[in-house]
């Protein structure tokens, strides 16, 4: 499925533009006999520049965000308390569903949150990976995580499953459909048909988890 147009121009022009405006949205300037099919096939190949530029435009419109002590931070779908101390012997650390921060380094939730979220997901990813690769039938060979900007996973001629930090931010089932999209990868390397079908298979509602991310991916921050 290519990106989302988000709005189509139409005049007597001969050639196609592509932008994307400061909320991220896609947007088309075409001239007025070009198929829509063929603008989907245009965008589908320039859909890693598209993207890298609706992240930098999303990226624009986050709000700062402070932390206090006792705030909840919500990951893997779950709630884990912010516990801020005094004079603690470590920067940061989780004992169960507590996130223990050192009270002096709160203010800098910013760099140190994130250091403990891709730690807590390299076990929930490669679980998750796992679970949905035993249903498909396939095998991986390791989950590892990114912190790419404007791609949420992508999968190597090696198997290896890359995935981005932020989906610890999202509900489960975002999380589930980024995995087999990316497992789906192992047989299909493109976005055909016949890899979209592959993942309907498993998450049959796949598109309202795409157009999830889509619509709440730039939210996805510290």
């Amino acid at each position: 499925m290519p990106p989302e147009i988000h709005q189509i121009i139409r005049s007597p022009r001969k050639t196609i533009a592509i932008m994307i405006n400061k909320e991220g949205q896609l947007i088309i300037k075409a001239p007025l006999k070009v198929p829509l099919d063929y603008l989907k096939e245009i965008i589908e190949k320039r859909r890693d520049w598209i993207e890298k530029k609706q992240a930098f435009a999303h990226s624009k419109l986050r709000v700062e965000k402070a932390y206090s002590n006792k705030d909840i931070l919500v990951l893997f779908g779950e709630d884990f308390t912010i516990n801020a101390i005094p004079d603690y012997e470590y920067a940061i650390r989780c004992t169960g569903h507590d996130i223990n921060i050192s009270q002096e380094l709160l203010p800098e939730a910013k760099i140190y949150f994130p250091l403990l979220i891709k730690k807590l997901a390299k076990l929930k990813y490669s679980q998750r990976t796992k679970h949905w690769a035993d249903l498909m039938g396939l095998s991986f060979n390791v989950v590892k995580i990114s912190s790419a900007n404007g791609r949420w996973g992508s999968c190597s001629t090696e198997r290896n499953i890359n995935l981005n930090w932020k989906l610890a931010l999202a509900p489960v089932e975002i999380l589930d459909y980024v995995i087999v999209h990316e497992l789906a990868h192992i047989k299909e390397m493109n976005h055909s048909p016949k890899f979209w079908k592959i993942v309907e298979k498993y998450l049959p509602n796949y598109k309202q988890s795409l157009k999830w991310l889509r619509d709440n991916g730039h939210l996805m921050d510290i």
